[in-house]
């Protein structure tokens, strides 16, 4: 038995340090670092979701509808009813005069063209409204002091269509009883502003 076991060691100190050669050629590894791999993976992933996210902010700051100006100035009273979105694709009416609670809000709609408008705008309408702006950027507003004490928000569909707003700039006087909309000539303003600007330049 013993003898076996030597064989064995022998045998296996005999072929353990023998070198056999090699057969065909040799090449180096090109396989990628994995660890390298992974970061640059992780790098594009996070550029694209950044991307994806700025893209998702700017489109969230500015809501583009093409909405006609109103041509006259007038005044229309409406029954209390506006429309809620129902599952996010029909609309169903509802009446404020339903609501238990005392309704009284004022919400001035205007599709943005420049500041000398805007301005003559809110001095028709006065600053006790809920200024819901179209096409503009509303950081644009937002950003400059003269407007702070406004209260600005962004348009969207969902808006436009619960008070079947066709037409601005208007002034919506939301009660629990009726929806007074008031409607301003919009090329009136524009030409006064146009006239004010060219008085300044004599």
């Amino acid at each position: 038995m013993k003898k076996y076991i030597l064989l064995s060691f022998m045998c296996s100190f005999a072929f353990g340090y023998y070198d056999f050669g090699t057969v065909g050629d040799l090449y180096d590894v090109k396989e990628k670092n994995l660890i390298e791999e992974i970061k640059k993976q992780l790098t594009e992933k996070k550029d694209e979701f950044r991307k994806m996210a700025e893209d998702a902010f700017e489109k969230g700051l500015i809501y583009k509808k093409n909405i006609p100006y109103s041509q006259v100035e007038k005044t229309v009273v409406a029954p209390p009813v506006i429309k809620i979105p129902n599952f996010g694709k029909e609309y169903k009416k509802q009446s404020l005069a339903d609501s238990p609670y005392n309704i009284k809000d004022n919400m001035c709609f205007v599709s943005f063209e420049n500041f000398k408008i805007f301005d003559k705008i809110i001095q028709e309408f006065g600053k006790d409204c809920r200024y819901v702006l179209i096409n503009i950027d509303i950081r644009k507003i937002t950003s400059q002091e003269k407007y702070s004490n406004l209260q600005i928000y962004l348009g969207n569909d969902e808006v436009i269509k619960m008070f079947d707003i066709d037409a601005t700039p208007v002034k919506l006087k939301i009660t629990k009883n009726k929806i007074t909309k008031e409607f301003l000539d919009y090329p009136k303003i524009k030409k006064e502003v146009e006239l004010e600007e060219q008085n300044k330049k004599f």
